[in-house]
């Protein structure tokens, strides 16, 4: 151990040194665990940015795109869905005389209409000539639907599909209105095996088609929107996206490039910044109650057409069981359809997140040279300095997150920074504190044998010890008239003499004072000390009687103007109500007493307590209590149990005390405990000089009638 023993300068060069060399090795492990992209690690970042949108969501205004319902009360009065698509066509008239911009219809027509003509007829193959005549003379529903599609500036749903027997292979083509350029790489693009479209008499007229699907991130929530598609072989555009389209009056969406890939789409002289895979980042708002029309309201009239004018409109359904529900970062279930307004609505006016592809790199060179700035003063071993360099730098990291999402609505990832700051802190001061605990362990050996040369002078332990002797009580048993308890103490000083001291005494017939106490320091002076203490208490006691908090806090009060050499004392001292076993008592510093209960365990007494008197004056010590059953017995001790040592330096400790209590015989006899627990600590520490009192006291608990050994 000889490398601990150096001088202060050397040992805080070995601190610096290992400092450095742990916080740097972490802030390596910690690289490799938090700049890699893997699923915890991604999932930790978007609950920052889901946190960043909770507190400053979307305006959620909702006046550039409304709803048209297909709502609860709409079903209830015109029938479940699906509806004829002729009624479907009635609505669609409705919105669409109401000349808004664009028409969604957030719905795919996937099958024939069981109510057209062609399909009745199939159904029905026995019905009257005359009547299939007439019947063969209606129009089609699904041609009504889409010859009304060709007319109006709409938009027709489509969704991606895992499976491809649905899709329509000699329709999949990337649509004129994408200017896709030829042998422009289509991989980063969000893909499905198929598509599913609405029917080809319905969708063949329509000016645009979309998707509607979304893409979930790993937790199943949506917080970003792809803008196109790759269905090989075609690209295909959202269905916002061809709802902005159409809404421009635009023939064509023009994706641009730089030389990593895909910038964004431009919509005439429109521009929708995208990510390199064509997603957009969404800053939601909740779901916007105020841009929903119900369907039955428009088609009955009770609700003014004007309200659509110029505005984007999408045709879905909220009615439970028909239209989806995504989870945001602000709304747990939110309309599919609503998300569609939204994206539509972000896109139109610009108000949606980035977060630059190059946005990573700076974002690590940051971790790197913040966690790197934090290694190098905390190796200095300044904890003042190091502590406040690392709350500024998890300020400013928080704030510039803020600042970036609030101000350019900027996506910035601090999760690194504020993942390693601590870890970083507590790892490079970790070794100036091993170095500073040799050092004081050295300066401890150090300051006890320069402790034993003056102890070895002091002539007047003698006398010291013969006067602590005399103070106590020492004739037992104390109290041979009484059955309600037995108490017993035993105070064995040190070879150089301290301050330990103990008393008991009956207040009245009914309660049963007593107290242990440890001064501090060696010598006549603590001996003396000791006499005080004694005498305080008990003058206090026979003023104050049962009043347990203000014995201690006068006799606390009245020690300190008797304290010329600025000594303290630890006491442990109460009242036992022998009636009831109740015991009220309070502490001063000292160690926490055991109950011993028949059948159980020992148990240590957890007590609030306060500090040792003379070292505050005028503290409130607060009273508790401890209820006793008859039977019951108190073990009260000072430091000199625990802290007693045998040859190699090894404490004895309140481990090996408890375990000795739990050995002791019942029923509880307190010269026994007493007298085992001395014992113990004798056989423990022999062939050592005892260097601080031992002092135990116990007590047992009979109960009002007695019965007691």
């Amino acid at each position: 151990m000889a490398t601990w023993r150096m001088d202060g300068p050397a040992a805080s060069r070995h601190a610096r040194a290992y400092s450095l060399l742990s916080g740097f090795t972490l802030l390596l492990v910690l690289a490799a665990l938090l700049v890699p992209e893997y699923g915890a690690r991604v999932t930790l970042r978007h609950l920052q940015f889901d946190l960043l949108q909770n507190l400053k969501p979307a305006s959620g205004e909702g006046a550039a795109v409304a709803i048209v319902d297909i709502d609860e009360e709409s079903l209830a009065r015109l029938g479940q869905w699906p509806w004829p698509r002729r009624r479907v066509a009635q609505l669609l008239h409705a919105v669409a005389s109401s000349r808004p911009a664009a028409i969604g219809l957030n719905v795919v027509f996937a099958e024939p209409d069981r109510m057209s003509a062609d399909s009745i007829l199939s159904s029905f193959p026995r019905l009257d000539d005359a009547l299939r005549r007439g019947i063969e003379g209606l129009p089609s529903n699904d041609a009504l639907l889409g010859g009304l599609l060709g007319k109006v500036p709409a938009v027709l749903g489509m969704t991606a599909s895992e499976a491809t027997k649905n899709t329509d292979k000699s329709a999949l083509a990337t649509p004129p209105s994408i200017a896709w350029p030829e042998g422009a790489a289509t991989g980063n693009l969000p893909g499905a095996p198929g598509v599913l479209m609405s029917i080809p008499v319905v969708r063949e007229k329509v000016p645009g088609a979309g998707l509607l699907s979304v893409l979930p991130e790993v937790d199943g929530v949506v917080r970003r929107m792809p803008t196109l598609w790759h269905i090989e072989p075609a690209v295909l555009p959202a269905f916002a996206l061809e709802l902005l389209r159409i809404a421009l009056r635009s023939k064509t969406l023009s994706p641009e490039f730089d030389a990593d890939g895909l910038t964004g789409i431009a919509i005439k002289d429109h521009f929708v910044p995208t990510a390199r895979d064509g997603t957009i980042w969404l800053r939601f708002a909740p779901t916007q109650r105020e841009r929903y029309i119900s369907a039955i309201s428009l088609l009955d009239g009770s609700v003014d057409r004007g309200v659509l004018e110029n505005r984007l409109v999408l045709i879905g359904s909220t009615a439970f069981g028909l239209g989806e529900t995504l989870a945001t970062p602000v709304d747990a279930a939110m309309p599919g359809v609503e998300a569609h307004a939204q994206m539509a609505e972000a896109m139109l006016t610009g108000d949606y997140l980035e977060r630059p592809s190059d946005l990573r790199l700076v974002e690590i060179a940051l971790f790197l040279a913040s966690g790197a700035l934090i290694v190098l003063v905390s190796a200095l071993g300044r904890f003042v300095l190091a502590t406040g360099l690392v709350a500024l730098v998890l300020t400013a990291t928080m704030t510039g997150s803020w600042y970036a999402f609030e101000a350019h609505a900027v996506l910035h990832d601090s999760t690194d920074i504020l993942l390693s700051a601590g870890p970083l802190f507590m790892a490079t001061l970790a070794p100036h504190l091993l170095f500073a605990s040799f050092e004081r362990k050295r300066l401890q050996g150090d300051l006890e044998r320069q402790q034993a040369e003056t102890r070895r002078l002091e002539a007047e332990l003698d006398a010291a010890r013969e006067i602590q002797m005399q103070l106590i009580p020492r004739q037992f048993p104390a109290f041979p008239s009484r059955n309600e308890f037995e108490i017993y103490a035993m105070l064995e000083p040190a070879r150089e003499v301290g301050g330990d001291l103990y008393d008991f005494e009956l207040i009245d017939d009914n309660h049963l004072f007593f107290m242990v106490g440890d001064v501090s320091g060696k010598g006549l002076q603590a001996a003396l000390f000791m006499a005080v203490t004694k005498a305080l208490f008990r003058s206090s006691v026979m003023r104050r009687k049962r009043d347990m908090d203000r014995i201690m806090s006068e006799a606390g009060d009245e020690l300190v103007s008797e304290n010329p050499a600025s000594l303290f004392v630890t006491v442990l001292a109460g009242i036992l109500d022998l009636r009831t076993g109740v015991v009220e008592w309070c502490n001063a510093g000292n160690h926490e007493p055991y109950r011993l209960r028949a059948g159980g365990p020992p148990r240590k007494l957890e007590m609030l307590g306060g500090p040792p008197l003379c070292v505050m004056e005028g503290f409130p010590y607060p009273k508790e209590s401890e209820t006793l059953e008859p039977g019951d017995a108190l073990v009260l001790y000072t430091d000199g149990i625990p802290e007693a040592n045998d040859v190699v330096q090894q404490l004895y400790g309140e481990e090996s005390a408890e375990r000795l209590l739990a050995m002791t015989a019942e029923p509880y006899s307190a010269a026994g405990i007493t007298r085992e627990l001395f014992d113990d600590v004798d056989r423990f520490s022999a062939g050592t000089h005892q260097f601080d009192d031992i002092t135990v006291l116990a007590v047992v608990y009979h109960g009002p009638s007695g019965g007691g050994a």
